[in-house]
């Protein structure tokens, strides 16, 4: 008996857990008129506002398929990515990674920020339609590829600035490591985010010996300088010398998601 009520309760768990994620995919906080997330304006299709002042506008998709990615500006995560691209720019020639890319917002705002090409990994087919369908419809053809991440091999490319707007207990993984760290370029900067302020630490213990053997400075010892503190997304670069940190409240278009 207590066998068959317990499967009772999962069979209920997991529809309940279905219908959330439904929600959470198929709804979208941004308002008429749009958010700006520092220079990227984002705006559902059918709103024809315009960007304001030098922003670069992205605009995602209200079908069915389009819904199908998360991540539409509103949440603080995806807010400080945003942030955080707009921040460092891109020169001509340099490429971006999205290891998480839902909907495609990131990669979309790298290319119209100026860089040469962005390529989104995901592990949902459905993310990848979205991001392929809010792609070309934002005249985003070439110089952007969505891949699965099974097809993700580490250190088998590397890009100028990486990424990863996910879950910690993903981001921990010993293979995402590997994975994001090998994927950023020498010089390179890699950005962690979706991370709550008491996690920030282990995250930093995980990365630091990985990013500091791979992006060290090959004339320099391999050991890593001390870290500075500063005021950005975890930001790995050459010798590993310093961890940034941002912490960013939900404001009025993100605190639905704080329930």
């Amino acid at each position: 008996m207590r066998r068959g009520k317990g499967g009772i309760a999962l069979k209920h768990a997991i529809k309940r857990t279905a219908l959330l994620l439904a929600l959470a995919r198929t709804s979208s906080l941004v308002p008429e008129g749009g958010i700006l997330r520092g220079r990227v304006h984002v705006v559902l299709e059918g709103d024809e506002t315009p960007p304001p002042g030098d922003a670069v506008q992205v605009v995602l998709g209200t079908s069915e398929t389009a819904a199908g990615g998360w991540g539409d500006g509103a949440h603080p995560s995806t807010a400080l990515c945003l942030e955080w691209l707009s921040e460092r720019g891109f020169k001509e020639d340099e490429t971006f990674l999205d290891y998480g890319c839902g909907s495609g917002v990131l990669a979309i705002a790298a290319r119209k920020l100026g860089c040469r090409e962005a390529v989104g990994v995901d592990v949902e087919y459905e993310a990848l339609e979205s991001a392929a369908e809010n792609a070309e419809r934002n005249g985003i053809v070439d110089g952007v590829d969505w891949v699965h991440g099974r097809s993700v091999i580490p250190g088998m490319d590397e890009y100028d600035a990486v990424v990863a707007n996910i879950l910690v207990g993903q981001l921990s993984r010993p293979s995402m490591v590997a994975t994001l760290a090998l994927g950023t370029k020498v010089g390179g900067a890699l950005c962690l985010s979706g991370i709550r302020p008491d996690q920030c630490a282990v995250l930093e213990r995980l990365y630091a010996p990985c990013t500091a053997r791979r992006l060290a400075v090959p004339s320099r010892p391999a050991t890593p300088s001390p870290r500075r503190s500063r005021a950005s997304p975890v930001d790995v670069r050459a010798d590993y010398d310093v961890a940034e940190k941002t912490f960013r409240d939900p404001d009025d278009f993100g605190k639905e998601y704080w329930g």
